[in-house]
Order: structure tokens, then C-alpha cells, then sequence
């Protein structure tokens, strides 16, 4: 992972144009598909890459039928209230993880539109939420930081560089799930696309922490770079977010994040009759 420790706004869209630069530079040294780059926000710049069952259960690993069996049970009662229902019955999860080729097949993860929709809503997931716009996962960064917070974060990845994918024995893999799935609208407005981390043990499939498979990959795959940037910087970007109609109201529609966005530009942005 390269670190970039930036000082400004302007600093980091220079590195965007970089960043693209750098991709179609990939792409001539290939003939497969170079992915496209992905990013993620976080307040904090000293966070790892943690979904949120990780944060939950403070567990690096989680046993992934142990998940599939939770997310059975409490099925019943989502789809009570969503209105909605995910015909999951039948899956087989155990013939799954024992046919499936781990290094491409991963993206065939039983049950994706349900565990989508999990992740949407809060419930702890081992998907973790990328964006396909470094302005929204800009948003995400700076929009709600701990007072304490001094730079956040911002990830860029690459899954498939020059040179393919590798797996040197059962390591954990990195694989990114297909983004144009039935799901919650909140999913296209976020421009959202999910990586998930697992590895075949002699136990099962266990989720992994993303940064164990990052530090074991080969050149030219699963590029990631993180740019920082001083918490200084906040009311600025979210400004020029404002202006671009990225904001609170525009990426979840609700009556809660209408009131957000008003407070933000108020009391915030738009301070001159204060």
C-alpha cells in the first residue's frame, strides 16, 4: 500500500488526475481488463480496512457459515418489515465452498442481493463498501469525524492490475462482488460496489481481514494507495461537495438526512448571518 500524506484539496484531485493516468498506463501493458479504481472514505486516517463485522465483533476472522446461519434466522423478521423476500431456502453454502474455485468463483458468494441489503441497513456485514466516485467517498471521510479526528482517509484500489491475480496456497483473496445486482436504490445513488476477504481453512470458509491479503499480494494486483488528508480541510470539501449535490439528502433520501443537509448549509457552509 503506498501512503500519500496530502495538505490540501487541490493536492488530492492532482492525484486523481495521477491515479487515472496511472491506470491507463496498466491497461497498455495488458490484454486483460485493468479494474476500474475504487475508493473509500474514512474519518479516521490511522483506520484499517474493517468491515463491520470485524468492528462488531472485534474478530479478525469470523467462520463464514456461522454468518450464513445468523442471516438465516433473523430472515424472517427483515422480511416481515422490508416487505420484500430473498429465496435463500435452498442454497447449499457447504456445496458452495467446496466447489467453487476460490480465486475466481468468490464473486459467486451465496445470497449477495440479501447480504447487500444487510449491509445497507446496518446489520454487521464482511462486505466492505467501496465507491466507484472519490467524491462521494470523499463525503463519507470528512462529513461526520470524531473530534479528535486529525487527517482522514481516503483508499484508492485497483483489484485487477497488469499482471492478474494470484493465490499462493489457501491465503486469503481479495475478490470484488458484481456491482449491477438488484438492491436498494441506495446502492446506485452511492455508486456502491463491495469487496469481500476470505480464505478456505481446514474448518471452512472463514472471513479474513482485508490488509492480510493486501500485504500477501503479488505485483500488480490489488493495488491500493491511501491518501490523507488535514481535518482542516472539511468545511471546504464538503462546500464543493454541497455544490455538486453531493450531500447528506442526496445519497439516502430520507427525511433525516433532508434535515442534515439543511443543518450542514445553516450552520455550517453558509455562515454569514450567523
Amino acid at each position: 500500500m503506498e501512503i500519500k500524506k496530502l495538505n490540501s484539496w487541490r493536492e488530492f484531485e492532482q492525484k486523481l488526475v495521477k491515479l487515472n493516468e496511472q491506470r491507463k498506463d496498466l491497461q497498455k501493458k495488458t490484454v486483460m481488463d485493468v479494474s476500474n479504481v475504487l475508493f473509500r472514505g474514512q474519518p479516521y486516517a490511522s483506520w484499517k480496512l474493517r468491515t463491520t463485522l470485524e468492528r462488531y465483533t472485534h474478530q479478525d476472522q469470523f467462520d463464514a457459515r456461522k454468518y450464513f446461519d445468523i442471516a438465516q434466522r433473523v430472515r424472517p423478521q427483515i422480511e416481515t418489515f422490508a416487505g420484500r423476500r430473498w429465496h435463500v431456502e435452498s442454497v447449499d453454502f457447504e456445496q458452495w465452498a467446496k466447489d467453487t474455485d476460490f480465486l475466481l468463483g468468490l464473486h459467486s458468494f451465496p445470497a449477495q442481493e440479501y447480504m447487500i441489503y444487510l449491509r445497507h441497513h446496518g446489520f454487521p456485514s464482511p462486505l466492505l463498501d467501496w465507491t466507484k466516485s472519490p467524491y462521494i467517498a470523499s463525503y463519507f471521510a470528512f462529513n461526520k469525524p470524531p473530534e479528535e479526528t486529525v487527517e482522514v482517509g481516503i483508499y484508492a484500489y485497483i483489484e485487477w492490475g497488469s499482471q492478474g491475480k494470484t493465490q499462493v496456497g489457501n491465503a486469503p483473496i481479495i475478490t470484488s462482488l458484481p456491482g449491477n445486482v438488484p438492491s436498494h436504490r441506495r446502492h446506485y445513488v452511492q455508486q456502491s460496489e463491495y469487496t469481500i476477504c476470505a480464505e478456505k481453512t481446514k474448518q471452512g470458509v472463514m472471513y479474513m481481514l482485508h490488509e492480510n491479503a493486501f500485504a500477501g499480494a503479488e505485483e500488480g494486483e490489488n493495488l491500493l494507495w491511501k491518501f490523507t488528508l488535514p481535518i482542516s480541510e472539511r468545511i471546504n470539501v464538503l462546500k464543493i461537495l454541497d455544490n455538486m449535490n453531493i450531500n447528506s439528502l442526496a445519497l439516502f433520501d430520507t427525511e433525516d438526512s433532508l434535515m442534515e443537509t439543511v443543518v450542514l448549509r445553516e450552520f455550517y457552509l453558509n455562515k454569514e448571518h450567523l
